[in-house]
């Protein structure tokens, strides 16, 4: 599966004590070229705007929300 989507949540790969290989930081609406969504939590994808120059790893809307309700919550 191949898509592009806007960024609704800021990320920085650097806190995220739980990421598998090489992250990609984004912010709220950037916008994402998701490559491979093929993972439950990861997907592999490249910030299109603004222009980043490598493709990495970001949390999918399942993580992110899993984030948020163990992390954040309490």
């Amino acid at each position: 599966m191949c898509c592009v989507c806007r960024a609704l949540f800021d990320y920085d790969p650097a806190t995220d004590s739980g990421l598998p290989g090489r992250g990609v930081a984004f912010r709220y609406g950037d916008i994402l070229h998701v490559t491979n969504a093929s993972d439950e939590e990861w997907w592999q994808a490249q910030r299109v705007m603004p222009p980043h120059d490598h493709a990495g790893i970001i949390p999918s809307k399942q993580r992110y929300f899993h984030y948020l309700t163990v992390f954040v919550a309490w």
